[in-house]
């Protein structure tokens, strides 16, 4: 069984009253928005949260189940 990487750090869709040249994200492990330079997704939030993460409850089989 392998696991999921989920999103944790997203792009806001409201990017009003932000400065251009700059996005807002929301960090969903701090639950915190932000504002980094670019318009890259940055690696990590201020607090250092991965912008991936394992989902242990989100696990994806290998191979699909052999029908019997």
């Amino acid at each position: 069984v392998a696991t999921k990487l989920v999103k944790v750090i997203k792009r806001v869709p409201n990017q009003k009253g932000v400065a251009e040249g700059s996005m807002k994200w929301w960090c969903s492990a701090c639950m915190k928005a932000f504002v980094a330079a670019g318009n890259s997704v940055p690696e990590t939030c201020p607090e250092g949260h991965a912008r991936a993460a394992a989902d242990e409850f989100a696990e994806v089989p290998k191979e699909p189940a052999a029908a019997e």
